[in-house]
């Protein structure tokens, strides 16, 4: 199959105290062995470049990447025919999650594991200095599926990921494309510790809206929660 140059800014705004900009991800039928912690690092890439072009006092700054997915038939008929059916809808299933959100209102900035993943918190505290009046920082992940066949990924109403997981790296063949939790290993640790000792004289709290107990634990016990 044609290789596809994804992801790729598919919008850039940068107006009113605002910079938003959204990568398409492109269509994880088409496309094959996604990794889409490679994905994030070429998209963080791309942020940086657009971003300190810009860079002001921003109250709100959004960073979104898009996926589509086919269902298991479109998927079945593609890999037989090399192509979609025209019918395909391509604009009505799709997964999509947010790394980086900072919203005034509340004061807070949003952000993905994944920034952690390598223990490199810089990113995080670089921008920090361009959110006008920040007060928290959250850290947690962030996913949600549209579309058509969204019900078979859903338990009790809320998007259960590892049924996408399930979904994604053995019908569709992304064996590393994974789920961007929080797990307190030594790796995101050192990188949890390095940032908040940077936040140390800004009175920036870091929160963890979904750990668990056991997780906790180890948060506590690392000097990043009491």
């Amino acid at each position: 199959m044609k290789k596809n140059k994804f992801p790729k800014i598919s919008d850039l705004e940068v107006a009113n105290n605002k910079f938003l900009i959204f990568f398409d991800g492109g269509d994880l039928g088409m496309r094959e062995n996604v990794e889409n912690f490679n994905d994030f690092l070429k998209c963080q890439r791309l942020f940086d470049d657009a971003f300190y072009e810009y860079s002001t006092d921003y109250k709100e700054i959004y960073w979104g990447i898009q996926y589509t997915i086919p269902d298991d038939q479109q998927y079945i008929k593609l890999r037989k025919n090399g192509n979609y059916e025209k019918s395909y809808p391509r604009n009505k299933n799709i997964y999509q999650y947010t790394p980086l959100f900072y919203n005034f209102k509340t004061k807070t900035l949003y952000v993905e594991p994944f920034f952690f993943l390598k223990g490199e918190p810089s990113f995080i505290s670089s921008i920090i200095d361009y959110c006008k009046s920040i007060k928290k920082i959250e850290i947690l992940m962030t996913a949600l599926l549209e579309g058509e066949f969204t019900d078979q990924f859903t338990k009790d109403k809320t998007l259960f990921t590892p049924i996408v997981e399930d979904y994604l790296q053995k019908f569709l063949g992304h064996k590393k494309f994974f789920g961007h939790y929080l797990i307190p290993n030594k790796d995101q640790l050192k990188g949890l510790i390095e940032l908040k000792k940077t936040l140390k004289h800004k009175k920036i709290k870091i929160i963890f809206p979904d750990i668990i107990d056991e997780d906790k634990v180890i948060l506590k016990n690392s000097g990043l929660i009491s």
